[in-house]
């Protein structure tokens, strides 16, 4: 326990689960979780690091592992950290606005609440694509990641904004200009073929 309190404390981990071989919760401080990854990990004796979904719903990191005891397996420790609490490092990394929203539309987190509000049971939720998605005066590049679990579940989804505004404007403003040149080019030869007619 003193090791999962300096940890937590310095926001390395925010669950902690210690369970028999059968699975069966023993313990557990912080965030936690039922997924099949305890009796799986039990079963094998080997550490696996997955993706859970926790008991409210939300995605998590999950380090499993076997505890012995003399050499002889005695049950499965696992840590959680929520995945909210990295969505900041995967923002910076992406260089976008990190989002996790549910299966069912709602919004679990931001890295910029300012970034819009948007929808997003309107939205291609469970399934990974892109899309320009506008907000008042502001279009965002958005990318759709659904992020599934150890048991197969779409956990949440990882949504990607970028603020594409300004390279929207560029497009149109070069389209502006090269219907503005081709409409000069077709002005010039009406008047050069008037011109031809008038002096025929």
């Amino acid at each position: 326990m003193p090791t999962f309190n300096r940890v937590s404390a310095a926001g390395g981990i925010d669950g902690m689960i210690i369970a028999g071989l059968d699975g069966k919760v023993l313990f557990q401080s912080g965030r936690s979780s039922e997924s099949s990854l305890l009796q799986a990990v039990a079963n094998e004796q080997k550490v696996r690091r997955e993706l859970v979904t926790d008991t409210n719903g939300e995605p998590a990191l999950a380090l499993a592992f076997p505890l012995y005891s003399r050499g002889k397996a005695k049950g499965v420790g696992m840590y959680l950290l929520g995945l909210s609490t990295v969505a900041d490092e995967i923002a910076d990394n992406a260089s976008a606005v990190t989002e996790l929203v549910s299966t069912d539309g709602e919004l679990l987190y931001s890295t910029d609440e300012a970034a819009g509000a948007i929808d997003w049971r309107e939205q291609p939720i469970g399934q990974a694509t892109w899309k320009m998605i506008p907000t008042g005066e502001t279009r965002y590049a958005t990318t759709f990641l659904p992020l599934e679990d150890v048991d197969g579940n779409v956990a949440a989804n990882l949504v990607l904004q970028r603020d594409f505004t300004q390279v929207v404007a560029n497009v149109q403003r070069v389209t502006w200009i090269k219907n503005l040149v081709v409409a000069g080019v077709i002005l010039l030869a009406l008047v050069i073929i008037y011109r031809q007619i008038s002096t025929a």
